[in-house]
């Protein structure tokens, strides 16, 4: 079962369990389960995804490439 199957399992509050009993029961870090998860922002998914390059770059890159041409 993955990590954040076994998150959804945790009742808060547990009525017939504590929060830490559950978390130990099913072999979860507590700050994982009281703590939200990151967020990604567009900027950080694009510069994940390589789209980091504007056309400024390419101008300078395509510059830099000419004058070593000659």
């Amino acid at each position: 079962m993955s990590v954040p199957e076994r998150r959804a399992m945790v009742e808060r509050p547990g009525e017939n369990l504590s929060v830490r009993r559950q978390c130990a029961l099913l072999n979860l870090a507590r700050s994982g389960v009281y703590r939200p998860g990151p967020v990604t922002g567009a900027d950080d998914l694009a510069l994940m995804r390589g789209e980091w390059c504007s056309n400024s770059t390419r101008q300078v890159t395509a510059s830099t490439a000419s004058a070593f041409k000659g």
